[in-house]
């Protein structure tokens, strides 16, 4: 009997009719394991469930080459899904039903439907509701070990109160970003291929947003993309951010500890809140963002360096 390439294996469970799925089952067995994180494995299975809802809810790749990178990709997900779920276990972080709920019907908002039509959606495409109560249950644990772990001190939000007051009249971007990181030599050099690859895509008529919730890593922006003041990010991010024009896409933007696409929607000038209160909410809800991305990306990296992964694929 030949081997089957896996990446045929998935693909073929979640793009042919039943009957061919199952001749390509018969050969290949769906519970081969294909990672393995802290001694809790990662099936074919596992793997197939979440390239069917990231084709059913992103598109499928047009190419061989860029149908193996997804699948890669939706395995690292996967494998920073289960550490982030046996982190939440160690924790004792649950969630409450209609916190799943809510965040189940701004998952079906981000593709422009309501949770009744997002399901329907789905079990039109043979996808189990399971697969994506998985991801949501995943990101809103997370999301609590996140929270728990932020501090915003209170001289914090004094200087970014201060930096707002000193930043009027200055330009402020609306943005979406696809953020690639790149901790190591190694990693900067994968990511500088990368972020060639997708700014070649989206100069090929690619949807930004798409792509950035395929490939960016770490915290999304906001389903309309994000407001950040040109003296509250990198320099290199500010420099590139001065010379787009609205609707173009940045040449890829390297930082200290990623490289960066982004796509500039919108430009205004900064305006100070009239009152103290609400200019504390606001300079209270940066500082979070901020000191969350920074929090999730460390936690990740630590865990990722801290655990027994073992990919087989």
């Amino acid at each position: 009997m030949r081997t089957i390439p896996l990446r045929l294996l998935v693909l073929g469970t979640v793009m042919l009719a039943p009957s061919a799925s199952q001749l390509w089952a018969q050969e290949y067995e769906l519970t081969r394991v294909v990672a393995v994180v802290n001694d809790e494995p990662i099936s074919v299975h596992d793997l197939a469930a979440r390239v069917r809802l990231t084709v059913a809810t992103l598109g499928a790749p047009d190419s061989e080459g860029e149908q193996e990178r997804m699948v890669q990709e939706v395995l690292e997900s996967l494998i920073d899904e289960r550490l982030k779920v046996q982190a939440a276990e160690r924790l004792a972080v649950e969630i409450r039903g209609n916190e799943a709920e809510a965040a189940y019907a701004r998952f079906a908002g981000t593709f422009g439907m309501d949770p009744e039509s997002f399901t329907q959606s789905l079990r039109q495409q043979s996808i189990s509701e399971v697969t994506v109560w998985t991801k949501i249950d995943a990101d809103l644990r997370w999301g609590q070990i996140i929270r728990r772990q932020v501090v915003v001190a209170p001289d914090e939000v004094d200087e970014e109160m201060a930096s707002i007051r000193a930043a009027e009249g200055q330009p402020e971007f609306r943005i979406r970003r696809i953020v690639l990181l790149a901790d190591g030599n190694r990693d900067r050099a994968a990511a500088r291929v990368e972020a060639d690859r997708l700014r070649g895509q989206l100069a090929a008529g690619a949807d930004f947003r798409l792509l950035a919730l395929r490939h960016s890593r770490g915290l999304p922006d906001s389903p309309g993309g994000d407001w950040v003041r040109g003296d509250a990010v990198d320099p290199t991010l500010a420099e590139a951010l001065a010379q787009l024009e609205t609707g173009e896409v940045s040449a890829p933007v390297e930082t200290a500890g990623a490289v960066y696409l982004i796509q500039l929607l919108d430009r205004r000038a900064v305006t100070v809140p009239d009152n103290e209160a609400a200019l504390r909410r606001q300079a209270d809800e940066l500082v979070f963002r901020r000191n969350a991305l920074t929090t999730d990306r460390t936690l990740i990296r630590q865990l990722r360096a801290s655990a027994l992964i073992d990919r087989r694929l």
